[in-house]
């Protein structure tokens, strides 16, 4: 596999539906030691008093539900797993979105800046309460309950039948899907999906080009510099120790509010870079901020447009991400700069100031 791909497949789908099993054998096919944790891992931790009208509920009829004690464990496992993930693991979750997009969104906010495969994972309700009948630790109807149900309102990358065809043959067409888009592999059981809610396309199509925004990783952090290094300004300013720009972006990308972009042309190549942060806060009635730093082009890519989708782009993030206005500095000597920022509508309007703090 040459393409980095995901580091964390969230598997979504009823009770019986397949996940466990599509789950062992990702971990077959896949390169590398991935683990698996599932909504189960979660519950078989969890304390009795936690089975109850607000924790998780199962009724004799089935039906599942969750308190607010349980979607707050939730909240702390899922953000567990994302540091888990920030620390290297691979990982495949297991879970069922008995709380429909809100049980996703759990998921977005804690894995944000990571890169997350979302897959489907749905069984015909007969496939599903024939499984249930020769598993005697589950309640019967629940899996049918949920067959359809956790995948209202769920966004995908694709979607899989594990009741059209057998684990091993998805989990190498998920693989194929994320990972090798050139190897040939049987995919009867595998749909595509949309993209995350929200979220805005990560492709930019400029001028006939097509580029790719994608979260900076380590081993972009040297083209990063070099952009951030090709300015009459920031030549001046910037250092020649990449060790230092390497911890940077280890906090960085440690920090869920942030978003260090690439860009990327179809040869793989940074041609651009910025660096996104949400910032909540108390003022215009608790509103949160998109804060734009660090905007760069390549010389090679400037006066194509590639700025401006650029722009467009991180304006339909901070949107996705709950931001209401957007907001950026730039310094008093880029006079082309401004008037770039003031034709996608930017505002002068307010005095910016700053204070060294090595003083």
């Amino acid at each position: 596999m040459n393409d980095p791909g995901p580091q964390v497949l969230v598997l979504n789908g009823g009770s019986s539906s397949g996940k466990t099993t599509l789950a062992r054998s990702l971990q077959d096919v896949l390169d590398g030691y991935w683990l698996r944790l599932g909504v189960d891992t979660l519950i078989d931790a969890a304390p009795p008093r936690l089975l109850g009208p607000d924790g998780l509920e199962m009724a004799e009829d089935g039906t599942v539900s969750t308190g607010p004690d349980f979607a707050e464990v939730e909240r702390q496992w899922a953000s567990g797993v994302a540091r888990m993930a920030v620390a290297g693991a691979r990982v495949v979750v297991e879970d069922n979105f008995i709380s429909g997009p809100v049980a996703q969104q759990r998921w977005r906010e804690a894995l944000w800046g990571l890169n997350v495969g979302w897959v489907g994972v749905r069984c015909a309700s007969d496939v599903v309460r024939a499984r249930e009948a020769a598993r005697p630790d589950r309640i019967p109807g629940m899996g049918a309950n949920q067959a359809d149900s956790v995948h209202h309102g769920i966004a995908y990358d694709i979607m899989v039948d594990t009741g059209a065809t057998d684990a091993r043959t998805l989990a190498l067409a998920v693989r194929t899907h994320f990972w090798d888009a050139a190897e040939t592999a049987d995919t009867s059981g595998l749909e595509p999906g949309p993209g995350v809610p929200g979220e805005p396309d990560r492709r930019l199509h400029v001028g006939g080009r097509t580029f790719t925004v994608d979260s900076a990783a380590s081993r972009d952090v040297p083209a990063i510099v070099a952009l951030l290094h090709d300015d009459p300004i920031g030549a001046g300013r910037e250092s020649g120790d990449l060790g230092r720009y390497q911890e940077a972006w280890q906090q960085i990308e440690a920090d869920r509010r942030h978003l260090l972009a690439v860009v990327r042309d179809r040869d793989d190549q940074v041609v651009g870079t910025m660096q996104l942060t949400l910032l909540p806060g108390l003022s215009r009635g608790a509103a949160t901020r998109l804060q734009i730093e660090a905007v760069r082009v390549s010389g090679a890519s400037r006066a194509g447009g590639l700025g401006t989708a650029m722009l467009e782009w991180a304006a339909d993030w901070g949107r996705a991400h709950g931001a209401t206005l957007a907001q950026l500095t730039t310094d008093k000597r880029r006079d082309d700069a401004r008037r770039f920022y003031e034709r996608l509508g930017y505002v002068d309007s307010h005095e910016g100031m700053k204070f060294d703090l090595r003083r």
